[in-house]
């Protein structure tokens, strides 16, 4: 079986090139061939170009907004946000070329990938001839992300007869399913399966679609130890034990992750590796590697004494790793990152609300954990058993 995979493979962020390249290692070890759509839609290639285009930013900024139910002014708030944000990264080009180049080659050396394929257009055109089709993980079904409901993460190309599966679409407080109930309901029509990553909109796109709808884990927690070992690279980490930190914007809480950083660091006697964005990292002395690429990234993630981040795909990577972790849960994602670890047990892991002045939580210890282990396996065949019958494996 020839099976093609669509999802935000393009993205320079490690989570969501590793649960690609998860979910491809999944299906191949149920005897498929796993092929990843190289579809390179102009606006979201502009998002993470090393100089994007204002004009085009903000054209896809107002869009996307206005997609979501946001008002003009609300839309050209965004829009002004933006700009000021893309001033700020003005000298930060030759790094994001270079980081551009490393996620590539990364690509290159790890994926089986389609000829690029620029738009919908071309999708329908010229569709790659595979038996089937899966959409997923990330968030693929969110207008804020994609300018809108873009057809193509719906699958809206090639022959009827093909087999179509969403996988752990994560889909967000930003899609109004209410409001979009009609247009999902007939670009969802084609499915055979389709699950999503968390149950928050469960319920809601059953009833707007007329379709069942699961809920699956994320494809990097369907890793099992050789699979993630195959993706990691060497990088040169210090040998005094380390913490590590992978952050997202958060400016309301990034006080508080700094003390708590500083606070372990100094308790531990551990150096401090922040491998956050540019606009992201906190102001601790320490290393601050640049351009590495998502198998650098997990390399460093497992030598790590102890992780702390906002980071979704950081913390099921920490925890498959056994690794101590810290997690600070972000507004509007951090429901996410709640819901996987408590049901792991480890819900002592969370920092939520951080705030500053408050006593910083001890990290939770991983590794060695049974019962965590037992409750992964649990995760990981729920997530095979959905493979197997929505590809008939």
């Amino acid at each position: 079986m020839q099976v093609g995979l669509l999802h935000f493979h393009r993205a320079v962020n490690h989570g969501a090139v590793l649960q690609g390249l998860a979910l491809a290692g999944a299906v191949e070890s149920l005897g498929a061939a796993a092929t990843i759509i190289d579809y390179r839609p102009r606006t979201y290639e502009e998002q993470y170009a090393p100089l994007p285009g204002p004009v085009k930013q903000a054209a896809w900024v107002y869009h996307s907004r206005q997609s979501c139910g946001a008002g003009s002014a609300q839309a050209a708030y965004a829009v002004a946000r933006r700009m000021a944000t893309l001033a700020l990264e003005l000298p930060q080009i030759t790094d994001r070329k270079a980081i551009r180049a490393a996620f590539d080659r990364y690509l290159e050396a790890h994926a089986r990938l389609t000829r690029p394929y620029g738009s919908i257009g071309a999708l329908q055109a010229a569709p790659p001839a595979l038996d089937a089709y899966v959409v997923g993980s990330d968030q693929v079904w969110n207008p804020y992300v994609t300018g809108g409901l873009d057809p193509a993460f719906f699958l809206g190309f090639g022959a009827p007869q093909t087999n179509r599966v969403a996988y752990a679409v994560s889909p967000t407080r930003q899609l109004n399913v209410a409001a979009h109930a009609a247009v999902l309901k007939a670009l969802t029509s084609g499915f055979s399966h389709i699950s999503l990553r968390e149950a928050e909109q469960q319920a809601a796109l059953a009833g707007a679609i007329g379709h069942p709808v699961a809920v699956s884990p994320d494809p990097v927690l369907l890793l099992e130890p050789g699979q993630l070992a195959a993706l990691e690279e060497p990088i040169k980490t210090p040998s005094r034990p380390y913490l590590l930190t992978y952050l997202f914007r958060d400016p309301a809480a990034k006080p508080a992750v700094e003390q708590a950083c500083a606070t372990l660091a100094k308790a531990e006697g551990l150096g401090v590796i922040d491998v956050s964005l540019e606009n992201h990292r906190m102001r601790l002395p320490g290393i601050h590697p640049r351009q590495q690429n998502p198998g650098e990234f997990l390399s460093l993630l497992k030598g790590a004494a102890l992780v702390v981040t906002n980071s979704f795909h950081a913390t099921a990577l920490s925890v498959l790793y056994g690794r101590r972790l810290l997690v600070a849960t972000r507004q509007g994602t951090g429901g996410r990152m709640v819901e996987l670890l408590e049901r792991l047990g480890l819900g002592g892991c969370l920092m939520d609300p951080p705030a500053a002045g408050q006593p910083t939580p001890g990290a939770t210890r991983v590794e060695g954990s049974d019962q965590v282990e037992a409750r992964l396996a649990q995760v990981r065949a729920e997530g095979m058993d959905y493979l197997k019958r929505s590809l008939g494996a």
